[in-house]
């Protein structure tokens, strides 16, 4: 939040009960009236109401996925408050998230961690054309949630034409962003480039175009090949 913040986005920070105290639904109530009450109060926030975006870190994450998948779904909205404000977010921050509440069946009473209710609260089974624009941050190291799962999450969102993007931190574990500084700041760029092509300043990028070999790599100037081929 703090080095988002230094770019320019308001942050709020946001609880959600854990499954000691509610078990699911409670949780993506919980988010959703946390997104309404944003939205309620956006004036006095000084925020634009129509650029909220939600973001999570592990299983915050799969919540955070979840919002984004279940914008317009009455059934997740819950009595959380501000009742008749929208809880649609307009884009999504996943870090290193959990895709699916498989790994989360302790949100469940006993014996309701059955196959279908696990997949009526995992990101995974609302993955259409209608999800909010998504970046993904995860480790290439994660040992608790896979990273494989977020850039098979990316892979099904861009095959469907939803604007997404995923930043993978080269050898970093779950977490990573608990003391890994210079990885926040890889992260915080990521995000904040995102974001703002996708809403402060949307355009898109220049096309390479045919013959175009005008880069620079680490080697030196880039350029046509010495035969004249295209590099």
């Amino acid at each position: 939040a703090k080095a988002l913040g230094a770019r320019g986005n308001t942050n709020i920070s946001a609880n959600y009960r854990l499954q000691q105290e509610g078990l699911w639904p409670a949780q993506i109530h919980d988010t959703k009236a946390a997104i309404r009450w944003t939205r309620a109060n956006a004036e006095k926030l000084g925020v634009d109401p129509n650029r909220i975006v939600v973001a999570g870190y592990s299983a915050g994450g799969m919540l955070s996925l979840m919002a984004a998948a279940t914008n317009g779904k009455k059934e997740f909205e819950g009595d959380g408050g501000n009742a008749g404000v929208s809880s649609d977010v307009n884009a999504c921050i996943g870090v290193y998230p959990l895709a699916s509440a498989q790994i989360a069946t302790g949100l469940f009473a006993q014996g309701q961690a059955t196959p279908e209710n696990i997949a009526a609260a995992s990101p995974t089974s609302y993955i259409t054309k209608t999800f909010a624009p998504t970046i993904f941050i995860h480790g290439t190291n994660d040992g608790t949630v896979p990273g494989q799962s977020s850039i098979d999450f990316y892979t099904k969102l861009h095959a469907l034409g939803v604007p997404s993007a995923l930043t993978l931190i080269q050898g970093a574990d779950h977490a990573f962003d608990n003391a890994a500084f210079d990885a926040i700041e890889v992260m915080a760029q990521s995000i904040d480039l995102f974001l703002d092509r996708l809403m402060v300043n949307p355009k898109p990028y220049p096309a390479f175009g045919a013959g175009g070999g005008g880069g620079r790599g680490r080697g030196g100037r880039g350029g046509p090949p010495p035969d004249g081929g295209r590099g």
